[in-house]
């Protein structure tokens, strides 16, 4: 029995502690049975009675008469008593003397007990003798001293894979015997030590991974992958103590160092991400200019590491020096209720209101319309932003020069039952994002983290900055080559809401696909296969897809080629086609889009008859509106042109011309000029450029482009036609 209070161990049957005194409860009994019961028991478990406990009363003691008792002693020697103890007080100081004196010897020829690895790589005693065993570890309690037994076990343990036991037992025999083969000794430990750090860099445990590249490093001071290792681990684990303590420049110093060399070790990239955020906000709550600026560099930083992430667009847009831009000067636009485009860098036209119909177009900041109609409740409004540019745009991105509900309600189209939406053949284009594609080069094999690719200037996409690619690993118009280091993906991004039908092929190119260990061929919606095949060496007939998935806008669609691990001859067709279904909607011809390209804009424009008469020149000369933050890789040029009412419009055959950087291998290009006077050029390298117009009887002044403020790197510049010099 325990007592209840001090939880001494007391007799059975006692009432009261013999520790701390305090009352046992006592034992209670079945009324029927008489058998023992516990507290809370309702039945009795020997006779199935309710329980109605009376205390179990404990039998007398049975009172032992002595043999004989000794008398008593004479009243004059009771009080000397004390004097018998002497003695015996004094052998017994003696015994405890002793046994003090050999206690050392004693413990010193005690087996060693099982070590473990610290921190720093050092070797730490472990559990006592006698101590519990972990849950699946085959170690023994009580470790044996034969060094040759240690030594079977660790090789025992180590072929099990079990390399946290090896590396015990390897201690501990360590311990024993230091002089007991040390060479393979020696070796084993490296191997177990190796094993453990690279299982510690893929749970990802950064600590436990320097603790066991430090036992490598032990024994082979020499070990180069240690050495990298033990510093990668180092250098996470000093940016996260230095971000506790609020030092961001230490913080980035290390997890930029890291992510420079092991970009994909455990989370680095989103912790870099936010010690750029938190350095960032820190500065720009001081409100000071200098802080602002430099805050701000932090936060174009982070975005230069992850642009699809929004917080570093946001914290540029809140994080503004003190100083006042004075608003640009409207200018004037012809028809009964003008607007503008505002807050909006990509903004979508439609057929008709709602994300269930098509995208005509896209409008941005500062481009002119006109309003022309509106729904009833006056969230989406018909605009014009040309000839041939009309379309449905949601009205919180439109500034008017008088309310919107002023504009007329007109009937709403109808949603289209099938409508085309995307064609990756058809819609390849040298500038991400046209028409919502993306191409995109993985971080490694089967990741679903991405870069974008850039374009070369050879009808394809290829990747240029990296020792470990292969040559030929591209995205063209119909597929993509792969490497064995990196997939290759186009990406959709789906502006729509409802059914969309995927359909197309997949198969080995009859040239350079033909042979190597073949591909894989996979379709993810956001981070979900929907659909993979594998494409044989020689597989040049392939397969077809077709699949019918619901979208909400902002869906992304991945269209991935995997080396399998070997990238010869894998060049892949994978050329998917994309519906939009409403299975409510009408069956009628789909509207059609605006031209968004400078190839589609030049091959609209009417080419000019020779037996025409030229007309009279037409002169332009340059003027900046404004830079614009971007989200993208690499800064651009857009604007428009207007004619000498202020009115846009696209001259007969324009091109915008572009030369630059002032270098040997300078940039020059042409751009056509849609028909409503816009012109874009994009995927830019952040440097010095000229631009201006060229064209049929067109004369134009120069303008030089140059990215003063590497976090806006968008420039808008307009075309004015003037009287000619």
């Amino acid at each position: 029995m325990q007592c209840p209070t001090c939880h001494a161990t007391v007799p059975d049957g006692a009432r009261f502690c013999n520790v701390c005194g305090a009352a046992i409860p006592q034992q209670m009994a079945c009324a029927e049975c008489g058998q023992p019961v516990k507290p809370g028991q309702k039945f009795c478990m020997s006779c199935g009675a309710p329980v109605t406990t009376a205390p179990v009363r404990p039998e007398p003691a049975k009172i032992v008469p002595a043999a004989s008792a000794p008398a008593q002693a004479p009243p004059g020697r009771r009080g000397r008593w004390w004097l018998l103890a002497i003695p015996l007080v004094l052998v017994a100081a003696a015994i405890v003397a002793a046994i003090a004196l050999d206690l050392p010897d004693r413990l010193a020829q005690r087996p060693t007990p099982q070590s473990t690895l610290t921190s720093g790589g050092a070797v730490t005693p472990g559990p006592a003798e006698g101590a519990a065993v972990t849950p699946g570890s085959q170690a023994p309690t009580e470790a044996p001293a034969n060094p040759e037994a240690l030594w079977a076990q660790a090789q025992q343990r180590q072929a099990a894979g079990a390399w946290e036991d090896t590396l015990a037992l390897l201690t501990q025999l360590r311990a024993a015997d230091a002089s007991f083969q040390p060479a393979e000794v020696s070796s084993l430990l490296v191997a177990a030590c190796t094993n453990l750090a690279c299982q510690a860099e893929q749970a990802p445990d950064p600590a436990a991974a320097s603790a066991h590249w430090a036992c490598v490093l032990q024994e082979r001071a020499s070990d180069a992958e240690a050495a990298a290792g033990k510093q990668r681990a180092d250098l996470y684990l000093r940016g996260g103590t230095a971000l506790e303590a609020k030092q961001y420049p230490q913080a980035i110093a290390a997890w930029d160092e890291l992510q420079r060399t092991s970009a994909s070790y455990a989370d680095v990239a989103d912790r870099l991400y936010l010690a750029y955020i938190a350095y960032g906000d820190a500065l720009c709550a001081t409100r000071t200019p200098g802080d602002i600026q430099e805050g701000r560099k932090q936060y174009g930083l982070a975005r230069a590491l992850a642009p699809a992430r929004p917080e570093a667009i946001e914290k540029l847009r809140a994080c503004q020096p003190p100083t006042s831009t004075p608003p640009p000067t409207a200018t004037p636009l012809p028809g009964p209720h003008l607007g503008v485009i505002v807050d909006a860098e990509d903004l979508r036209v439609r057929s008709g209101p709602g994300a269930g119909h098509l995208v005509l177009g896209k409008l941005t900041t500062g481009d002119a319309v006109t309003i022309t109609g509106r729904t009833a409740d006056a969230t989406w409004v018909q605009v014009e932003a040309g000839a041939e540019r009309q379309g449905w745009v949601s009205s919180q991105y439109v500034k008017a020069n008088y309310p919107t509900e002023a504009a007329l309600v007109v009937p709403v189209p109808p949603l289209l039952k099938r409508v085309g939406v995307a064609e990756a053949r058809t819609d390849f284009a040298p500038q991400q994002g046209f028409r919502d594609w993306f191409y995109l080069i993985s971080t490694a094999p089967g990741s679903l983290k991405f870069t974008r690719m850039p374009w070369d200037g050879d009808q394809w996409y290829r990747w240029c900055c990296d020792g470990n690619y292969n040559p030929k690993m591209r995205i063209s118009n119909a597929g993509g080559y792969p490497s064995q280091s990196y997939d290759v993906a186009r990406l959709w991004v789906s502006p729509y809401e409802g059914q969309l039908r995927i359909t197309g092929a997949a198969h080995k190119e009859s040239g350079a696909g033909r042979g190597g260990n073949g591909v894989l061929a996979r379709i993810i919606q956001n981070k979900d296969t929907i659909w993979e095949y594998p494409l044989g060496s020689y597989d040049t007939t392939g397969t077809t897809f077709d699949l019918t998935v619901t979208s909400k806008s902002g869906d992304e669609f991945y269209f991935i080629v995997n080396a399998l691990g070997d990238d010869a001859a894998d060049n892949t067709v994978f050329d998917p086609t994309i519906e939009l279904l409403h299975p409510e909607g009408v069956d009628m011809p789909a509207p059609e889009r605006w031209a968004e390209t400078a190839q589609e804009a030049a091959t609209a424009a009417p080419t000019p008859t020779p037996t025409r008469p030229l007309a009279a020149a037409l002169c332009f000369e340059p003027r900046l509106r404004h830079y614009e933050e971007h989200k993208g890789c690499c800064a651009e040029v857009a604007g428009l042109v207007y004619n000498r009412q202020g009115q846009p419009f696209g001259p007969r055959g324009a091109v915008l011309h572009i030369e630059g950087p002032p270098a040997t291998d300078r940039y020059v290009r042409d751009f056509g000029v849609d028909a409503g006077g816009g012109y874009s050029v994009t995927a830019l390298s952040v440097d010095k450029y000229t631009i201006w117009l060229k064209g049929p009887n067109i004369r134009s002044k120069q303008y030089a482009v140059q990215y003063d403020d590497w976090a806006k790197i968008r420039i808008i510049v307009d075309f004015y036609q003037v009287a000619c010099w």
